[in-house]
This record gives C-alpha cells, structure tokens and sequence, in this order.
C-alpha cells in the first residue's frame, strides 16, 4: 500500500484518507507504519470498511504514537484504546443510527481528552441521542462541539 509506505518513510505530515473504502489488510498497513511515523496528525477512515480486526490492530498502533490527535472512523469502531488520546472526531454523514452512538457513549465515559465531536448529518435516531446525552452527563471533563450542517432554503 502506497500511503502506509510513505507514511513509514514520514513522508506524510497531516493526512486525510477518506472515500477510499479501505479494508482490514489495509487498515493493518496503516497501523504498522504508524508505529514508526511520529508525524502523523490526521488519519481519516471515514466510509472505510476496515472490520474490527483492522479496528483492533489500528487501536493498538495508536497506543504507540501518541501523536496523532484527529482520527476518523466509523462509529461502531470504538475502543478504549482509540478513545482515550482522541481530541477530534469526526463522524459527520456517517449514518450512525442508533447502535454507533451507543459505542460512542460507552468511549466517553472513558475519554477526557475530545473537544470537538462533529455529528453532521449522522442520522441518530432518539436512542441514540439519549444514550450520548447520557454519557455526556458522566464526563464531566469532556467540552464538545457538536457541529451541525446548515441548510440553506
């Protein structure tokens, strides 16, 4: 994989990699090279379908470089292992439904790093809007920003 390549011989600063339908031996390419890139600042795999293997061996890198600080992922993707350090997520038209904001509250109550958290055009339905209020109640530490598309009529 070029990226995981480049990204190995830190060439890569701030990345965005999304719409790429990344899958599991993808994902596994990213997370070795991001045991040796340092630099990396941004890694979006939104619309990826990198499987929980992918999302587990991506966990695992992140634990090593604590330098990243914007990931993107799929909502039903979450670990304590990625929330912990995480200070923007972005799942913004990712179509979430009701059982990615039920992962996402379970990482909060865990994570007291977010400052912004985009749900644009995520459709979540009522419970999950209730499971994030929730959660939102018990992570006193956590200020997020929900951003929220604008509609012009």
């Amino acid at each position: 994989m070029a990226i995981a390549s480049a990204l190995t011989e830190h060439k890569l600063l701030p990345m965005l990699y999304k719409s790429t339908k990344i899958d599991a031996k993808g994902a596994q390419a990213l997370a070795n090279a991001l045991q040796i890139n340092k630099t990396l600042t941004t890694l979006n795999l939104g619309q990826s379908q990198i499987g929980d293997r992918g999302a587990q061996d991506l966990a695992n890198a992140l634990q090593i470089n604590k330098v990243t600080t914007i990931l993107v992922l799929l909502p039903h993707y979450f670990t304590s292992s990625f929330t912990q350090t995480l200070t923007t997520l972005d799942l913004g038209q990712s179509q979430v439904g009701d059982r990615g904001p039920q992962a996402l509250a379970n990482a909060l109550q865990i994570n007291k790093t977010l400052t912004t958290l985009n749900l644009g055009q995520s459709q979540i339905g009522d419970r999950g809007a209730q499971a994030l209020a929730n959660a939102l109640q018990i992570n006193k530490v956590t200020q997020i920003s929900v951003l929220l598309p604008i509609h012009y009529t």
